[in-house]
């Protein structure tokens, strides 16, 4: 088979967030095409997982580039079995130059890079020379090589790497006994269960009496903590369970341990996340054919030797005896392992081996549904319907079935005669598809007018082109350039509108003298607390993410209207844009002059966005009351007091209080829906999302993952970067804060530096996904609820002892009259600091004795204030979060205890 062209296209396929796809609104991809001298195409898809796959779109992009500088090449077989296979090597037949390879987008169907001519080799050769290093896109090029040589010789991709095919079961995810049954009755008989952190025995037992007789999985998604996963597996022992898919971190470790688990688990992300896995190598020897002596390169029409057909193979029934105790099975996801061939390598070591997908889009699917005919049926697949396969243009024909995995009726991926450019890609952030699907329904409101989606759609248009920067004003033309800015693909940076003169230059500055990255959507600037207030690039991907993990949480329903009184030049109010416009659900904007009571009420919104301020603010009216159409207030910024959110309860505000930050575009924690209202109820970890701190005792910088996460904090030119160094700190804009959303604590992640220039110039970008270590010391419980201890650039060292802040707070605003409290650090010659209060305080409700014997008795002594400032209100930033170093200069007397 001779390749005569290659192209490639970077797609986003939408996702709502349900089901396998929980968590994630789209999923970015490289589609790869070739074509051969013969007319044949074959397909492949790229899409590393953020927070699970080692390689990005980057990675792929330079392998398809060198696939592509070699056309036009000879591929002579799928691949040489065993040990005596020839490896393609890069610096001898792909040449040195491969890694510079000019882009592949350049290269369209039908076109030939003629950088020179590849010896003939087999497809997994060929990918693992030009993508070592990038498992995602050494899977697109097996399959697209692969593809287009069964197609070629008129047989399935499964026929190519096998010999024959099976047809498996498909194993469903469900959530309760209503899916399970309905599941059920339309022929499935093995579901998979997502199991949180919680206890699940009596939903387990619920759906397996739905459905009697299945074969349950249960997948916990590595969040059940480490030292507690034999506890677990014991309570679910008695149900019937096959087997629980990564309990844990570090799953693969179970098996080494010396007493038998009380229930099998399964690996999946184990097989790709681990360098090395504890008994892999005990798993069996691979059973490969012998290769013929008379063979070596065959020519083209030779038939191809099956790759992975073994004497006791799963397609041929045979014993199924886990070679390492407890384990019951592998997890098999291409993308992630890198490609067919390993997966096939895998799925002969006599361990039971499921093919399944990692959320690709039906391209990268159609490949997996081979795999699992390549396999066979001995265990059922894990290629279950899921929320992305509505919106693909193309259906799996693989998966025309609810219950098996059929051969399909054109040869290679099954598609037939379709390229890359068949396959459409709806987005969710499109404002002319809102239109389309809605019309004359309510886009925007305001207390002055109603834009419907048709008119959003009409105004967008005429904003484009957008500039690259915008002063965000709470205002329907602000909604408009956002739209305008989404539809047109272009990145705008949005600035807040109370900065001073010298700052919003400054960060006009930024933006215009920074490459950003690809794909960028958004630019956001963090708080400037600790130095010059830092761009952060937010993905159209991540922006997607972060929505559909809100919405996981909390399900939109009909009816609902959000209620955006934060600035839309931070992520709170943001973020509340963004989900809007993907739920095609009506926002209600504050502008200047509304009266947020009124607008709750006659607006009838059901979800609100507030930071601790404005609850407090709508408290300070005896009078006031929620609405009862009022569901969720999401609450945040800052965190809010113990008094307040009492006090909040009292009155039956339903409050949810989040943790989230820029960088996530809001909300990465929120405490459950079910306990709106309830202050003792801490904000939980939202699906997708994965966070590591200290303990309880000893809090640690929180690390997060998760697909929401930015790409990156932008550096600006050389010369900005130089001015911003000799800038006096203390003329910048004050502490902005990050409200990413109603409830984030938010601040500048570690305040890094304003990032590098190297010897020749070059500006570097600093990465934050696919791991963001945050400023702020806490711990993550068992059930996965995020505790915050405060700042690690707040803490008060005071004598040696470390004080945070938060705790002083925390227990100050439980002294009658208190409404509010901000500690700082205040010099002392002995002490080195002590600690400093200020407090918003009722005058007639606030005793100081009273107060100051409260603190005596609850506060060790190098954590009581010293120094004590009272006023009628703390000094808040624009977003509504304390200003501590405004606070700092607040006239101070001594406490006397």
């Amino acid at each position: 088979m001779r390749v005569v062209a290659v192209a490639t296209r970077e797609v986003a396929w939408p996702l709502d967030g349900r089901g396998a796809a929980r968590g994630r609104g789209e999923r970015c991809a490289l589609l790869l095409e070739v074509r051969t001298a013969t007319g044949a195409l074959g397909l492949g898809e790229a899409a590393p997982l953020p927070g699970t796959s080692r390689d990005t779109l980057a990675d792929a992009a330079r392998a398809f580039a060198a696939l592509a500088a070699r056309v036009p090449f000879d591929v002579t077989r799928f691949a040489t079995p065993g040990p005596a296979a020839v490896a393609l090597a890069p610096e001898a037949a792909l040449g040195e130059d491969a890694a510079m390879a000019p882009s592949v987008g350049a290269t369209a169907p039908g076109e030939i890079a003629a950088a020179g001519t590849a010896t003939g080799a087999d497809a997994v050769s060929i990918a693992a020379a030009v993508a070592a290093e990038a498992p995602a896109a050494r899977f697109a090029i097996e399959a697209a090589l692969g593809a287009a040589l069964a197609e070629e010789r008129g047989v399935g991709l499964a026929e190519l790497l096998a010999g024959v095919a099976g047809e498996p079961e498909v194993a469903h995810v469900v959530d309760d006994a209503g899916e399970a049954r309905r599941a059920f009755e339309a022929g499935v008989r093995t579901l998979k269960v997502k199991v949180g952190p919680g206890d699940e025995v009596e939903r387990i037992r619920a759906i397996a009496a739905a459905a009697p007789g299945v074969r349950l999985r249960l997948d916990a998604n590595r969040c059940w903590p480490r030292d507690g996963v034999r506890a677990r597996l014991a309570a679910l022992a008695g149900l019937p369970i096959d087997f629980v898919e990564e309990p844990c971190p570090g799953a693969h470790e179970l098996l080494g341990e010396p007493l038998p688990l009380p229930l099998p688990i399964a690996l999946d992300e184990s097989l790709a996340m681990a360098d090395e896995l504890p008994g892999e190598t005990s798993l069996g020897e691979p059973d490969v054919p012998p290769a013929p002596a008379a063979r070596g390169a065959h020519a083209p029409d030779e038939p191809d030797v099956p790759l992975a057909r073994s004497e006791r193979g799963p397609s041929d029934g045979g014993p199924d005896v886990p070679a390492v105790r407890g384990l019951a099975a592998v997890v098999l996801k291409p993308t992630l392992l890198g490609g067919l061939a390993r997966c096939m390598e895998l799925a002969r070591r006599g361990v039971p081996a499921i093919a399944s997908h990692a959320l690709e889009g039906p391209i990268g699917t159609a490949a997996c549904a081979e795999l699992a005919r390549a396999i066979g049926g001995r265990v059922a697949a894990g290629l279950g319907p899921h929320a992305a396969l509505d919106a693909w243009s193309r259906a799996v024909p693989q998966l025309a079935e609810p219950a098996r995995v059929r051969r399909a009726a054109a040869p290679g991926l099954g598609f037939g005669a379709v390229g890359m450019a068949d396959f459409v890609v709806q987005d969710a952030l499109s404002i002319e598809r809102a239109a389309r699907e809605r019309g004359d329904a309510a886009a925007v409101i305001t207390a002055r007018a109603t834009v419907s989606y048709a008119d959003a759609a009409r105004r967008a248009r005429r904003s484009a082109p957008v500039p690259r920067a915008v002063v965000a004003h709470p205002s329907v033309e602000t909604i408009e350039v956002v739209h305008a800015a989404l539809e047109g693909g272009a990145p705008i940076a949005l600035l807040h509108a109370k900065l001073p003169p010298a700052e919003l230059a400054r960060q006009r500055e930024v933006v215009a003298s920074a490459r950003l990255p690809d794909g960028t959507a958004f630019v956001l600037f963090t708080s400037g607390s600790t130095g010059p207030a830092r761009a952060v690039a937010i993905g159209r991907a991540a922006a997607l993410a972060a929505a559909a993990a809100h919405a996981a949480n909390l399900p939109w329903r009909d009816g609902d209207r959000w209620l955006c009184a934060l600035s839309l030049a931070h992520a709170g109010g943001l973020a509340i844009a963004v989900r809007c416009l993907a739920a095609r659900a009506p926002l209600v904007l504050l502008e200047p002059g509304d009266e947020l009571p009124r607008a709750l009420a006659e607006q009838r919104c059901t979800i609100a966005s507030l930071v601790p301020s404005q609850l407090a603010a709508l408290l300070e009216d005896p009078a006031w009351h929620p609405p009862p159409h009022l569901r969720a207030v999401l609450l945040g910024g800052a965190a809010a007091p113990p008094a307040l959110l009492a006090a909040a309860a009292a009155r039956g505000v339903p409050f949810l209080v989040t943790y989230g930050m820029t960088e996530a575009l809001g909300q990465i924690a929120t405490a459950d829906p079910a306990r709106a209202g309830d202050p003792t109820a801490l904000p939980r970890l939202l699906s997708g999302v994965e966070v590591q701190g200290g303990t309880a005792d000893a809090p640690a910088r929180l690390r997060v993952r998760g697909p929401m996460l930015a790409t990156c904090y932008v550096t600006p030119a050389p010369q900005v970067i130089a001015a911003a160094r000799h800038v006096d700190h203390d003329a910048i804009a004050p502490d902005l804060g990050h409200v990413a959303d109603a409830g984030h604590v938010e601040h500048d992640a570690i305040a890094p530096d304003l990032g590098h220039v190297d010897d020749a110039g070059h500006v570097e970008h600093d990465k934050i996904a696919p791991e963001l270590t945050t400023g702020d010391l806490g711990h993550v419980d068992g059930d996965n609820h995020v505790h915050v201890a405060g700042r690690a650039d707040d803490v008060i060292v005071s004598g040696g002892a470390k004080i945070h802040p938060a705790a002083i707070e925390a227990v100050v605003t439980t002294s009658p009259g208190v409404r509010a409290a901000c500690a700082f650090a205040v010099a002392d010659p002995r002490w080195g600091h002590v600690v400093g209060l200020a407090i918003a305080a009722d005058p007639l409700s606030f005793d100081p004795p009273t107060a100051f014997a409260h603190w005596h008795a609850a506060l060790p002594a190098h954590a009581r204030p010293r120094e004590l400032a009272v006023a009628p209100a703390l000094p808040l930033s624009p977003t509504g979060k304390p200003d501590r170093r405004a606070a700092a200069q607040l006239p101070r007397t001594p406490v006397r205890y």
